[in-house]
Parts: structure tokens; C-alpha cells; sequence
């Protein structure tokens, strides 16, 4: 059986032999101080008679050659990278199954599904839990509000105005399931009360100053209570109240940001700069990896 340790190890531990048998050691004491056999001690002192330093090269094991040649490897990543879709699949998630499947009607070579995990990380993919995206998203218009209003928000806070992302969120009373120990084939239970309603709503937002470029948080919670334009409103007088100057805010188009009193509160309020996200795009607003933290 191959030692373990990497070739550069095993070339480290036969030097090491030979030195300590140059010093006059026997082989047993040797091969106990290195936790290897005594026959491997003496293999090593002739092969270094025969050849020197050459003679204790490790040479790297071959193993079994892949059943995947270089060139089809990289078939398999753009494959892959395209989607499950593109390969005739209804839902947009690849399992070791589907990819067992796409390897034997391109490549007419069968593998093990427990083993294509090993293939997949050998060409630079990993298991991923993927973001989920609204169908109503436009890319395109997201790209061009990058394109043309963010630099347009990022002129104004430079010219001394406060920069206010907004947003809100819910949390609903229920537990959150993570991982535990448990004995195997024993799946532990958790008690919860599966007609639980109550939920704690937050209004929240991150605060950048013009000048010390100072990140400030404010939330407000409203425990049993949905989040509508009076909240909303509140809220913003209460910020009225802190921030001081002129204000960029930017936020998405929901319903309780075009309430009545909201427009009507920031038509009169003329130092407040109202900025729109783009449709169906949260995760332009930094507000959102808060909430993310929090549940």
C-alpha cells in the first residue's frame, strides 16, 4: 500500500532516513522514530547507494486514468453552465442525476451519481443553494438604471446630500430550522405551532453622510401590525427630524411608498430627492442584505 503524503512529503521523510543512518543508527530505531517498516528503511539505503539523492525521488502514483478525456470535460462546463433547461430539462436545477444522464447521451460513458459530485468540484463547481428571481424582472431596464440613475444619485451625495435606502420587511413568528446533530436514521423533531400568524413588521433604513461617509442605521418594529402609509410616514418625519440638509432617497414603487400622505408629505418637502428602484430588482437595495442578516 502507497504510503500517505504527498510526493514532496515522502522525498522528506526517506532524506530523513538516510541522515539518521548516517549517523550511525540502526535501521529499527530508525524506522520507529520515522513510523514506517524496517524494510522500507533498507530500500531506501540502497536505493540511496545506488543512485544518491535520485534514487529517493517519489514519484507521483498515475491512479486510475478519468473516463472523461480533457476536451469532453469541457464540453460537460458549458453544458452545464448553460442550464438544465437548455438540455431538455422543465426546471432550472442540475442533481447528480441529470448530470449522470447528460454524461452518458454526450459522452456514452456511465457514472455513479455518489461520484459525479467529486467531477463536478474537479472542474470548479460547487453545491449551491440559488437566489431566487421574479419572472417579471427586466433585466434590461435594471441594467440601464445602473447605467444612468446610479451614477446620477452618486453625483448628488457628492455634492453634500445625504444618500437614505428604505425598505421593509416581516418576520413571522416560526422558528428557524437549521442543522443539529442527531443519531444517524433518527431525523429529530422540532414542536412549532404550524397556525401561528403573528409576525413582527420592520421599516428600515441605512443612512450615508455626505461628508464623514458614516453608515447609520434606523429601524423601527411594529410588532402584530402590517406596515402601510401612516408607518411609512412616520417614519420619514422621524428621519426629517436627524438628517439634516439636503436628502437622496431611493426605494422601490410598493404600495405604502405611493400612499397619499407619503406623496403628499414629500411634495412638500422639497430638499427630499426621491429616487425609484427598478421593478422587481431587491437586490439593488442594500436594505435587503440587512433583513437577510436578521432572519
Amino acid at each position: 500500500m502507497r504510503p500517505q503524503g504527498s510526493p514532496a512529503e515522502l522525498e522528506r521523510r526517506r532524506l530523513r532516513a538516510i541522515d539518521l543512518l548516517q549517523r550511525d543508527l540502526p535501521v529499527h530505531v530508525v524506522a520507529e522514530r520515522l513510523g514506517v517498516d524496517r524494510r522500507s528503511v533498507r530500500r531506501w539505503k540502497r536505493a540511496y547507494r545506488g543512485d544518491g539523492r535520485a534514487g529517493l525521488r517519489a514519484r507521483p502514483a498515475s491512479g486510475r486514468p478519468p473516463k472523461l478525456t480533457a476536451a469532453q470535460r469541457r464540453q460537460l462546463v458549458r453544458a452545464v453552465v448553460a442550464g438544465p433547461e437548455a438540455a431538455g430539462y422543465r426546471t432550472s436545477l442540475w442533481t447528480c442525476r441529470r448530470i449522470v444522464d447528460v454524461i452518458r447521451h454526450q459522452f456514452k460513458v456511465v457514472y455513479h451519481p455518489d461520484h459525479v459530485g467529486r467531477l463536478l468540484r474537479a472542474c470548479g463547481f460547487s453545491p449551491q443553494r440559488p437566489q431566487p428571481r421574479a419572472k417579471e424582472r427586466d433585466d434590461r431596464r435594471v441594467r440601464e438604471w445602473i447605467r444612468r440613475d446610479w451614477p446620477r444619485v452618486k453625483k448628488l451625495a457628492r455634492r453634500g446630500a445625504h444618500l437614505i435606502c428604505l425598505d421593509e420587511t416581516g418576520f413571522l413568528m416560526m422558528p428557524v430550522l437549521r442543522r443539529t446533530w442527531a443519531p444517524c436514521g433518527a431525523t429529530p423533531t422540532l414542536s412549532v405551532r404550524t397556525r401561528s400568524h403573528e409576525k413582527v413588521s420592520g421599516i428600515g433604513a441605512l443612512v450615508v453622510s455626505p461628508r464623514r461617509r458614516q453608515l447609520t442605521l434606523a429601524l423601527v418594529l411594529y410588532p402584530r401590525l402590517n406596515i402601510r402609509g401612516p408607518q411609512v410616514l412616520r417614519f420619514l418625519r422621524h428621519l426629517a427630524r436627524h438628517v439634516r440638509g439636503p436628502v437622496i432617497l431611493v426605494w422601490d414603487r410598493g404600495r405604502s411608498h405611493q400612499h397619499q400622505l407619503v406623496r403628499a408629505w414629500t411634495a412638500t418637502h422639497p430638499r427630499w430627492h426621491i429616487v425609484w428602484f427598478p421593478p422587481y430588482a431587491p437586490d439593488l437595495n442594500p436594505v435587503e442584505l440587512l433583513w437577510s442578516y436578521l432572519k
